[in-house]
């Protein structure tokens, strides 16, 4: 019971420094965090993620106050040029349950995957993060303890050090997809409200562009809109971000990668194709 109550009075500091730096947190939720049956009862247990600075001070400064509590810095997802290519590059995410399983299996019947996961790994959701996920995750270090009856680290019987990811490097050129997603955006703005005819007025909500090399078919530029930033899920992205980016007209959301995943007519350019098509099947002739 005295166990108990002193946890209690750790977890109160806790959500009070929290709350005091612009972080408002109840007990409740943190304890909610600590009996959560995913995280390994003999690993660290993250109750926040991304405090702020005077949290991590006062907690190195005062351990006697937050017994069992610790700081830890770890490395996120950085993108430097904001939304730019946003589509292709994707991002990520915590992993959740059905990824998870897919990966490591259940309690009942585990999986040993070579980059082991834990249930608060982050990992690719959309775009190259998904598709490259295996290459660009390193792979986590292993760190083998005794303990005794009580759970309590006795010492360390093996250490194996992490091994950072591969590099993935795309034929994308960067001023390219720049002004490819600068160009698609004006043509968007110049075309709503525009008389189309027996089709009515233009929206101009939404489109795509490609560029590609016609000698080997790489992808140099690959433009949707709208789009988004991919910045806004490091550290994970709150709940109302979320609905804001999913709700409303289906045209209007801007994760949807257009340029592989939109609906639109072929139109005259796909003429070209049948064109030639005819010709070398010889249905049609010069």
């Amino acid at each position: 019971l005295e166990e108990w109550d002193r946890r209690e009075e750790v977890l109160l500091r806790i959500a009070r420094e929290l709350t005091a730096n612009g972080r408002p947190t109840k007990v409740k939720a943190l304890e909610r965090r600590l009996d959560d049956p995913q995280y390994n009862p003999l690993l660290p247990v993250p109750v926040a993620i991304d405090v702020p600075e005077e949290v991590q001070v006062v907690v190195a400064e005062r351990p006697e106050e937050f017994p069992g509590v610790t700081v830890r810095r770890d490395a996120v997802r950085a993108y430097p040029h904001g939304s730019l290519a946003a589509h292709v590059l994707g991002y990520v995410g915590r992993i959740n349950e059905s990824e998870f399983e897919s990966r490591q299996g259940t309690r009942a019947e585990p999986i040993e995957h070579p980059k082991a996961y834990q249930p608060d790994s982050d990992i690719g959701k959309s775009g190259v993060e998904q598709v490259m996920e295996d290459e660009l995750r390193g792979t986590p270090g292993v760190r083998r303890v005794e303990v005794d009856a009580k759970g309590n680290v006795v010492r360390t019987v093996e250490y194996t050090e992490p091994r950072a990811g591969n590099d993935v490097v795309l034929a994308l050129d960067l001023e390219l997809q720049r002004n490819t997603e600068l160009a698609l955006a004006e043509q968007l703005e110049t075309a709503r409200g525009r008389f189309t005819g027996s089709s009515g007025y233009a929206q101009g909500r939404a489109g795509s562009a490609v560029a590609m090399d016609p000698r080997s078919g790489a992808v140099l530029a690959m433009a949707s809109y709208p789009t988004y930033d991919p910045s806004e899920f490091v550290n994970g992205i709150s709940q109302q971000r979320w609905d804001e980016l999913r709700s409303g007209d289906a045209m209007d959301n801007p994760l949807v990668n257009r340029a592989i995943a939109g609906l639109y007519e072929p139109g005259s350019t796909f003429k070209l194709v049948t064109a030639y098509g005819a010709l070398k099947t010889g249905m049609i002739t010069g």
